[in-house]
């Protein structure tokens, strides 16, 4: 379901071609035959591990983890960051958690009804496990969780060949797609939400910033 909400999204600008592809029928030569800009990789599990370096075509990559996500691949990565084990005392590997926004978040903004959805939607499933950086990252959602500090939710990086990536590290986002239209009778503040990061992952900072707030 995540993913058919993220497609339906992108494909309501019409500037975008979005093309799926389970990770098991995945191989180097879609990347050469579809020429894509962007990677968006959802839940890379441990037993489909990529058969190749998905680095090495310098292409910016969006990252969403979920119960089958591979961490300990994905800390393997040159992101910057590591999953370390969840507290003993944490006895569920993954729990319900709301999102919260990030008011020092200023890549780009939203309209204010996309804030109240971000605000009043249903939570999402989030590993349980703390992220460690060794490099700097931008946070856009952060997880509310009561006994802790906020667990990084939805945020930005570099990877060690300059390329952006995102990290969502939660499952469900479709369920706010479909809150979005139970409120409104449309789409509108979810699609902005998913239009929003994916042209932030595609643009030049220095030369495009004034492409993120239209």
């Amino acid at each position: 379901p995540d993913v058919s909400a993220i497609i339906n999204s992108i494909k309501k600008d019409e500037e975008y071609n979005v093309q799926s592809i389970f990770i098991k029928d995945f191989h180097e030569r879609d990347l050469t035959s579809l020429d894509p800009d962007l990677l968006i990789l959802h839940q890379i599990p441990s037993n489909e591990r990529l058969p190749f370096d998905i680095f090495k075509n310098n292409l910016p990559i969006w990252f969403i983890n979920g119960p089958k996500s591979d961490l300990d691949f994905i800390s393997d990565l040159d992101l910057g960051l590591k999953f370390n084990e969840a507290d003993t005392y944490d006895y569920l590997g993954i729990n319900e958690f709301y999102a919260e926004y990030n008011t020092s978040f200023k890549k780009f903004t939203f309209n204010d009804s996309t804030y109240k959805m971000i605000e009043n939607s249903p939570p999402l499933f989030m590993y349980n496990n703390i992220l460690s950086f060794s490099s700097n990252i931008e946070i856009l959602l952060n997880a509310k969780y009561a006994f802790q500090e906020d667990l990084e939710l939805l945020f930005f990086g570099k990877q060690g060949n300059e390329k952006k990536y995102a990290m969502l590290n939660a499952e469900g986002i479709w369920r706010w797609r479909l809150f979005n239209f139970q409120k409104n009778k449309n789409h509108y503040n979810f699609d902005e939400f998913i239009i929003k990061i994916v042209k932030n992952l595609l643009i030049d900072d220095y030369q495009d910033r004034f492409r993120i707030n239209y």
